[in-house]
């Protein structure tokens, strides 16, 4: 499974400024104003291009947002991927793509609660100054915003994100536009050509999915299955761990399609990480979407990002394996790299 949204920004926080925190209460005062900013965006309605996700073709996406998370993205070029969807709205996240007649359908997603919103900044705060970096830049134009430019660099050589020039509307602490490198060397670009905020949206219906449509779909609902039952589903998993990123098991599901897949869901009820197993059938992926990123040696992985969530795919030892989380995707990256598979990562 990989979901296939347009990229809006990283995570919560990626873009602030590091500085001394020999400052008192310096840092409590930087989280204090990221929290207020980010709360100030009731919504925003945008179109964005993006460079690097799908191979040379700039891939461009019309995006609706509106508290408390409510998500919706149309994208109309490339061709080979126009009218393609990403939406998250109560508790169902879909991924549709018209071209090859697949949709992936999360339902019982439980939202990551409110009130802990600001928790959620903070821990993506301190995660983004522990790791990078941070120069500021010049004041410039982007979608008719004036933006401040944030230079980014690892600490870490080893870190996903290597380097990255980030513009920001520093009133909402959000990203308008960024040229971001990647450990390995790959890298992207992404702007925002057109974007208002906190005007009255609506957001388009869902897409009403044809007869003839795949739909590969998780229920959180679904009975919680036993771990023999599970390892009976899909021998090559092993065994599920029982936490993932600290964060406890909460429910084991079985697919109860023909379709060879289990899945294990982890939460502490604000964080979560869904984890999907599958039969590697070992066919090329016609339509792949997303950053490029090595987990290993001979482990390829395409990684989707959205303001949300972030979402990884790639197989190993005959598993197509996903992992979906709100979790800021550096912790995933460090547990997920070099390891032989995600069933060693508890």
């Amino acid at each position: 499974m990989t979901l296939r949204p347009a990229l809006t920004s990283l995570v919560p926080g990626l873009f602030l400024v590091a500085a001394s925190t020999s400052f008192a209460g310096w840092a409590e005062m930087q989280i204090e104003r990221t929290v207020r900013n980010i709360a100030a965006v009731q919504s925003y309605h945008g179109v964005l291009e993006q460079q690097g996700l799908y191979g040379d073709d700039m891939v461009k996406s019309e995006i609706w947002f509106q508290r408390p998370h409510d998500f919706h993205s149309h994208t109309s070029a490339p061709a080979s991927l126009a009218g393609s969807v990403t939406r998250y709205t109560g508790d169902t996240l879909m991924a549709w793509l018209p071209t090859l007649d697949i949709a992936v359908i999360i339902r019982n997603l439980p939202a990551a609660p409110a009130e802990q919103e600001a928790k959620r900044i903070e821990d993506a705060w301190r995660e983004n100054t522990r790791r990078y970096f941070y120069a500021l830049g010049n004041v410039s134009k982007v979608a008719g915003h004036d933006a401040i430019e944030l230079k980014q660099k690892a600490r870490n050589p080893d870190d996903l994100i290597q380097h990255s020039r980030t513009q920001v509307l520093d009133q909402y602490s959000f990203p308008l536009a960024g040229d971001i490198s990647l450990h390995g060397g790959d890298g992207f670009s992404y702007r925002y050509q057109h974007i208002e905020f906190n005007q009255p949206i609506t957001l388009p219906e869902a897409p009403t999915l044809p007869a003839s449509a795949m739909q590969i779909e998780w229920d959180l609902d679904w009975p919680d299955a036993s771990g023999d039952a599970v390892t009976a589903r899909l021998p090559a998993i092993g065994k599920l761990p029982d936490a993932l990123l600290g964060l406890p098991l909460q429910r084991r599901l079985i697919h109860p399609g023909a379709l060879p897949a289990v899945a294990g869901y982890y939460s502490d009820g604000n964080y979560f990480v869904l984890l999907t197993a599958a039969r590697d059938f070992g066919l090329p992926n016609p339509a792949p979407y997303g950053l490029d990123v090595t987990l290993g040696k001979d482990k390829p992985a395409l990684l989707v990002l959205t303001p949300l969530i972030n979402t990884w795919s790639f197989a190993s030892s005959g598993v197509a394996w996903t992992v979906t989380s709100n979790q800021h995707p550096e912790l995933i990256y460090s547990a997920l790299r070099n390891k032989p598979g995600c069933a060693s990562l508890c």
